[in-house]
């Protein structure tokens, strides 16, 4: 029993938190955008070469043809550019 009110202040204590401390979109920048497909394989893959790509100095070149599907291209198109994007802007890396 007396773990109820503890419980239920600890649920109060993050509402309050996220409430007072929300993320703006401006904040969220490009991670609402990479939140979105983080489970897909191809959109990863073209994060991580796209962020490779720009921390080296490479200049942007997507090779889609790792990919069969349309979709799959199209996902690791978006991944490579928010990556290249990131780092070059200087944006921090998740």
């Amino acid at each position: 029993m007396k773990k109820l009110p503890i419980f239920l202040l600890t649920i109060a204590f993050f509402a309050m938190f996220s409430l007072r401390f929300p993320i703006t979109s401006a904040q969220a920048g490009g991670a609402a955008r990479t939140d979105i497909h983080a489970a897909d394989a191809a959109f990863r893959d073209g994060l991580f070469l796209g962020r490779l790509a720009a921390s080296t100095g490479e200049f942007r070149h997507v090779c889609v043809g790792r990919w069969a599907s349309s979709g799959d291209r199209d996902l690791f198109r978006a991944g490579y550019e928010a990556g290249y994007q990131q780092v070059s802007d200087g944006a921090t890396i998740r």
